[in-house]
């Protein structure tokens, strides 16, 4: 990447982060974290890590929100990077071991919130993990279940993205109904019985 794209990548999670910190994301035992990476286990290779733009972690440090970002036009790239870093969350120091360390049972599937930036425009995703998925990426299998992923982008007649006070209104409305649907999922993986 050349360092003029690096530094606009990184103005745009520095928006993102402002973005969800001013929307209310961040509370007493929530915060956020920039960039942020996690062990990815793939083909049993434990050398890989998913690179988190920004994240959300809850005080015991559970993923409770990915965002991923990406400069350029094209959102296929993020949108992987964004499910491997769904499937780290579940797999690894994040939810599952975390869980268990905290002498909790893992789950057998959760599904993780998850939004994506492709320059200043927002995409927002449900992405729910399994066992036998996050198994079938370990061992790099292709997956015997259909993995069916919830996306909703910012419905707009505008070209641009944030920069256009009548996108970023519309947009600011998306990032509020998310938060409440993002908690109803993290409510249901924060559940410590």
């Amino acid at each position: 990447m050349d360092p003029r794209q690096a530094e606009h990548e990184s103005t745009i999670i520095a928006l993102a982060y402002e973005v969800l910190d001013i929307l209310g994301f961040q509370k007493d035992w929530q915060y956020l974290v920039r960039p942020h990476d996690i062990p990815l286990l793939i083909c049993n290779d434990v050398d890989k890590i998913a690179l988190l733009s920004v994240c959300e972690l809850d005080r015991s440090n559970l993923l409770l929100v990915l965002l991923m970002v990406k400069m350029l036009m094209g959102s296929s790239n993020v949108e992987a990077r964004m499910v491997a870093g769904a499937i780290a969350g579940y797999q690894y120091q994040y939810n599952n071991n975390k869980r268990q360390e905290m002498g909790l049972r893992p789950l057998d599937a959760m599904t993780m919130p998850c939004i994506t930036m492709v320059g200043t425009r927002p995409a927002f995703y449900l992405v729910p993990i399994t066992e036998p998925l996050s198994e079938a990426v370990i061992s790099g299998q292709f997956p015997s279940d259909r993995t069916e992923v919830l996306k909703c982008e910012v419905a707009s007649d505008h070209d641009g993205g944030m920069e256009a006070p009548e996108y970023r209104r519309v947009a600011f409305q998306y990032f509020v109904a998310f938060q409440s649907l993002a908690q109803s999922h993290w409510e249901k993986f924060l559940n410590f019985d």
